[in-house]
């Protein structure tokens, strides 16, 4: 099912097992990049308790370990320019699953990971939909600090889904701007691919983001 199948199975599983208001989520190819300070949750949840009754506002959906910016015009992606003050936690708008505190106030709202995303970009989404949905979205600077991010798409099959899922991020939060600038990125990444393999997939997905189609498609997977 991907891993937006995944996590949205496990935090249904989770929910129904535990009434805790905090869920942590570990994802299994981030082991081994990054260092997170341990011990961490426990400090780590009252300093969210705290920045809520500090800076009143909207409730905080979720804490990352490393938090990403969205430039909504463009669909465009930066590293988070991490603030000089010395506060713990700092507003981002999405980042990975490993690492993350996501509140079940979340979860008993109905934003759950969508599975039709199967693989790529199904973080952002997510985040992106926690957002719309009335939640602040934080990072941990302590845990930036410690974290290293790895890329996981040398795969041909990666591809696919890199080209496709971007039309339906794009449907759903953004605007023509998003495709114009995919389109361009996509024609770079055709033009590096390493293989024809890679091309093959690259093309594919393209046509199937084009077409409207999502989920797991069993001719590009591990």
């Amino acid at each position: 099912v991907g891993p937006a199948g995944a996590f949205a199975q496990a935090l249904r599983c989770a929910c129904d097992l535990s009434t805790a208001p905090w869920i942590y989520l570990c994802e299994d190819d981030q082991t081994g990049y990054h260092g997170l300070p341990s011990p961490r949750l426990r400090g780590l949840i009252d300093e969210v308790e705290r920045f809520e009754r500090e800076i009143p506002g909207l409730p905080v959906g979720g804490v990352l370990a490393s938090g990403r910016s969205l430039d909504m015009r463009t669909g465009r992606t930066h590293p988070l320019r991490v603030s000089s003050s010395g506060v713990r936690l700092q507003e981002a708008d999405f980042g990975p699953w490993w690492g993350a505190l996501l509140s079940r106030r979340v979860v008993d709202e109905g934003v759950y990971p969508d599975e039709n995303m199967f693989w790529w970009a199904e973080d952002l989404e997510f985040w992106l939909r926690v957002l719309a949905a009335g939640f602040r979205v934080l990072f941990d600077r302590v845990a930036h600090k410690s974290s290293r991010n790895k890329a996981s798409s040398g795969e041909p099959w990666c591809g696919y889904y890199m080209a496709r899922n971007q039309f339906y991020l794009r449907r759903r939060h953004g605007n023509f701007r998003w495709t114009i600038l995919h389109s361009l990125k996509t024609a770079r990444r055709f033009q590096l691919a390493s293989s024809r393999a890679h091309r093959v997939a690259i093309v594919r997905g393209f046509a199937d983001g084009l077409l409207g189609r999502t989920g797991r498609n069993p001719e590009f997977s591990r």
